[in-house]
């Protein structure tokens, strides 16, 4: 059993891992303590209800993580946008 000390210094931890996750982005295949701490600091953004834009923002994170993921691990297909 852990106590409250060391389950707050874990989630700190976590936090501090999805919010790199985030500005890094995700590889392919994430580990799931990554998915979870991406989760975390989603859910955060979620829960502020003195913040009217809370889910602008939660949105926001995702799509910042999708963009770092997509830049770091760039698929293989060559997009076919020319004419």
């Amino acid at each position: 059993m852990t106590s409250r000390q060391q389950q707050r210094q874990q989630e700190r931890l976590l936090i501090k891992q999805g919010q790199a996750a985030v500005t890094k982005g995700l590889p392919v295949t994430p580990q799931k303590s990554d998915v979870v701490a991406v989760a975390l600091v989603v859910a955060r953004a979620l829960q502020d209800k003195a913040d009217a834009t809370r889910a602008s923002r939660a949105a926001a994170l995702v799509h910042a993580l999708s963009e770092a993921s997509t830049k770091r691990t760039p698929g293989e297909a060559k997009l076919a946008c020319r004419k």
